[in-house]
C-alpha cells in the first residue's frame, strides 16, 4: 500500500471517529428524563375518555369503551328530579373512575404490566381494495383501552413539553401543536406553485 493511500485511509478513519463522537454527543439527553410526571391524573383520564369516540375499536380483552364512557355520563339522571339519588350516583361513578386511575398509576409506579395490556391485536386493512402487497396494507394495532389512553395522554404531554423546550426540530410536522401533517403538504404545494 502506498504512503498516500495509507494517509487517506487514516484521514477517513479519524474523520469518521470525529463524526461519530459528534453524533453521540448530539444524542445525549438535553432535558431531565423525569420532566413530566409518570402518573396519570384523574382530569387527564376524564378528559381523554369524554373526548374519545365510542365507536373506536379497543380492548382485545372485551372491555368496551362504552363502559369507561358511562363513568362520566349522567345516564337516566339527565333530568334528575331526585337530587339526592343523582349525587349518590355521581359519587359512585367518581369512586369507580378513581379506582381505575389508581390501578393504572399503581402499574406505572411499580413498573408492573397488567396481563391484559400484553395482548395486542394486529389488523391489516387494504389501502387499495384487493391489493395484497405488503406495502399496500395498513397495519392497525388494537391495544387495551386504558393502556392506549395512558400512551396517548403521556405522548401528548411529552410532545408538548419537547415543543415548549425547543427540543423538536422546527421542520418536524405531525403531532406538534399548530404543525399538522397536512400543513407540510400544503406548504410544499405552495412552494412548488410559486416556483
Amino acid at each position: 500500500m502506498t504512503y498516500f493511500r495509507l494517509m487517506c485511509r487514516l484521514y477517513v478513519t479519524r474523520n469518521c471517529v470525529a463524526h461519530c463522537s459528534h453524533l453521540l454527543q448530539a444524542c445525549k439527553s438535553v432535558t431531565p428524563l423525569d420532566s413530566i410526571p409518570a402518573e396519570l391524573t384523574f382530569s387527564e383520564f376524564q378528559g381523554k375518555i369524554v373526548k374519545w369516540r365510542e365507536t373506536t375499536t379497543t380492548s382485545p380483552s372485551g372491555r368496551h369503551l362504552g363502559c369507561y364512557k358511562a363513568l362520566f355520563s349522567a345516564g337516566v339522571y339527565e333530568e334528575a328530579t331526585d337530587l339526592e339519588a343523582y349525587r349518590a350516583f355521581c359519587a359512585k361513578q367518581q369512586a369507580i373512575a378513581g379506582l381505575l386511575v389508581s390501578i393504572i398509576n399503581y402499574a406505572v409506579r411499580n413498573q408492573y404490566v397488567l396481563q391484559r395490556w400484553k395482548w395486542i391485536v394486529n389488523t391489516m386493512i387494504f389501502k387499495e381494495i384487493g391489493v395484497y402487497k405488503i406495502h399496500r396494507l395498513r397495519v392497525i394495532h388494537i391495544y387495551e383501552a386504558d393502556f392506549n389512553l395512558l400512551l396517548a395522554v403521556k405522548w401528548r404531554r411529552l410532545l408538548h413539553h419537547a415543543d415548549r423546550e425547543g427540543l423538536v426540530h422546527a421542520g418536524q410536522y405531525g403531532g406538534r401543536p399548530g404543525c399538522e401533517a397536512q400543513s407540510l403538504t400544503c406548504l410544499e404545494e405552495l412552494k412548488y406553485n410559486i416556483t
